[in-house]
């Protein structure tokens, strides 16, 4: 920590890089337009990934295949 400096008002608009992946969003899918169980959707944008239990497009990183199936009653 004893190495890190103040960084100028230039520096900081310099970084680049960061989670916003453009205009890909998650977004909530309504009950018409979710697919049948175990049927695939698209979302849309490569980074999203479609969550049947939540009827959404998450990021590929909130994906668990233990919180997104929807489990046999």
């Amino acid at each position: 920590m004893k190495n890190l400096r103040k960084l100028s008002r230039t520096n900081l608009k310099e970084i680049q890089g960061g989670a916003f992946t453009g205009l890909c969003h998650g977004e909530i899918i309504t009950v018409d337009n979710a697919p049948g169980a175990g049927m695939p959707y698209d979302c849309g944008c490569n980074t999203l990934i479609w969550c049947e239990s939540l009827s959404a497009c998450i990021q590929r990183g909130q994906f668990s295949s233990s919180s997104c199936k929807i489990k046999e009653l």
